[in-house]
């Protein structure tokens, strides 16, 4: 008998819809803060920049809604909402399949234009998944149930096994490949200080014996070089790598911080087993007797968009390994970039041994200076709990840790930061804790950087830290 995966990839949509939701009520967020009219990098200017370089061929080359609609933060507001919408109804099974490509452009037209911000590998990782997603949903369903599941065409189902497979080694070979420290399997006792947002759990792994840290590393290539091949076996096999990629992601997702990028690559995970597998774990209620009838049109489009897509994925991964591609391909992989139709992965590729931290301070007289404390990375407040973000992915948060490892050349937005709060831009301030100056406009703004450590579990602080020095320049007030 043929296995079913209907009701599998019916969830695989519905968790699909609520990654897609958090990331766009996550974006909406602080999108203002950061490139809005008042943001760090208004919009505004360097769109209408782009546009002048670029004429009629920004379409192809950086397509965005709001190339049309304007940079405002009305436009803005709208693009988020309407990605909120349809992430939603995504994630309730109306009309599914429409709704991920809608919340799939609105994705697009967020990233194109979010530099420096904007995208981090998951936000690749979810457009490329909402497209499969709309090739292996229903598109006249008006509310699609579990009892109403049908069944994906066959090739769209095997795009998404193949782009599991793909993320999973891509992300094993990048570490064997490129680091040393994942090579000698002492990774894992630097991540849970160094990662970009630890969370409650981290000091306690962090404080945890060296042989535990060493099996983790062994169980990540584990699952990451030899669990995606079992994507390419039996039924069985897939269940056994379902099992190991969860696993994998649920270790992640708890002892880290990492916005929707664990649920929705969970979510990706959902198909490899198939019904009879899942019935086992699902509620009764969830079980059918059958699958719904579709219509030829609605195997032969997706299939044939899904037969492409996996050529481009082939290709890509190809490309990432540094085998050549064929012109024809390699012009298709440059056409269809802009839609980020495929991505090439490699996540955790380089283990951080150190933690350098940067803290925001600004000053009214140039002598006594008072810390901008940021809502979710450690700062000049010690003793401060570290935080759950569950699906919320801080943007400056997370570029103020990558400005500290790549220094002031390689992080020229945040003398951009520097001059937003020297100018008390609101939507700025409104992306950190509070306003240490109450309402009042500082005349200098420093950063400095410091070397943090996690203390040790059921201490007095959360953090220690040494060795503060300049980084950059100090902004003064014109």
């Amino acid at each position: 008998m043929r296995s079913s995966y209907a009701r599998s990839t019916w969830l695989f949509a519905r968790l699909v819809g609520a990654a897609s939701l958090g990331a766009f009520v996550s974006a909406h967020a602080q999108i203002h803060g950061l490139f809005g009219e008042e943001g760090i990098l208004p919009l505004g200017p360097r769109l209408a920049r782009l546009q002048s370089v670029l004429g009629d061929e920004v379409w192809w080359t950086r397509p965005s809604l709001l190339l049309s609609t304007g940079a405002g933060d009305g436009a803005l507001s709208a693009l988020c909402v309407i990605g909120e919408l349809a992430s939603l109804m995504l994630a309730l099974g109306v009309l599914p399949g429409p709704s991920a490509v809608i919340a799939a452009l609105g994705y697009v037209s967020i990233v194109h234009v979010g530099s420096p911000f904007f995208p981090l590998q998951w936000d690749t990782l979810l457009i490329e998944t909402l497209w499969l997603t709309a090739l292996v949903s229903p598109w006249r369903t008006v509310l699609a149930t579990p009892a109403r599941a049908s069944e994906p065409p066959h090739v769209a189902r095997w795009a998404i096994w193949l782009l599991v497979a793909r993320l999973m080694l891509a992300s094993g070979i990048v570490k064997w490949a490129g680091d040393e420290v994942w090579r000698d399997l002492s990774a894992l006792s630097y991540h849970y200080e160094t990662q970009p947002l630890p969370n409650p759990l981290s000091p306690w792994m962090h404080a945890g014996p060296r042989w535990t840290h060493t099996l983790g590393a062994i169980l990540t290539f584990v699952i990451e070089l030899a669990l995606p091949f079992f994507v390419l076996a039996g039924r069985r096999a897939r269940a056994i790598a379902f099992a190991g990629f969860v696993v994998l992601q649920g270790m992640i997702a708890i002892t880290g911080n990492y916005g929707f990028f664990n649920l929705l690559a969970i979510a990706l995970c959902v198909p490899l087993p198939d019904d009879a597998m899942l019935d086992r774990v699902l509620p009764a209620r969830w079980k059918a007797p059958g699958v719904a009838a579709v219509r030829p049109w609605q195997v032969v489009i997706p299939s044939a968009i899904a037969s492409l897509l996996i050529v481009l994925q082939i290709a890509q991964f190809a490309s990432s390994l540094g085998a050549p591609v064929r012109d024809g391909i390699a012009t298709l992989m440059e056409r269809t970039q802009a839609l980020w139709a495929t991505s090439s992965y490699g996540l955790f590729a380089d283990m951080t041994t150190e933690r350098p931290e940067l803290v925001i301070e600004g000053s009214l007289d140039g002598e006594t200076w008072v810390a901008y404390d940021f809502r979710d990375k450690p700062g000049d407040d010690l003793a401060e709990g570290l935080p759950i973000t569950l699906t919320h992915m801080p943007r400056l948060d997370w570029m103020s840790w990558f400005a500290a490892l790549t220094g002031p050349e390689g992080a020229p937005w945040v003398r951009a930061l520097q001059i937003a709060l020297v100018e008390r831009r609101a939507p700025v301030l409104a992306l950190f804790e509070r306003d240490p100056f109450d309402g009042v406009a500082p005349r200098f703004v420093r950063v400095i950087e410091w070397d943090y450590e996690l203390a040790p579990p059921g201490s007095d602080v959360t953090w220690t830290r040494s060795r503060p020095r300049p980084w950059g320049d100090v902004v003064r007030a014109r």
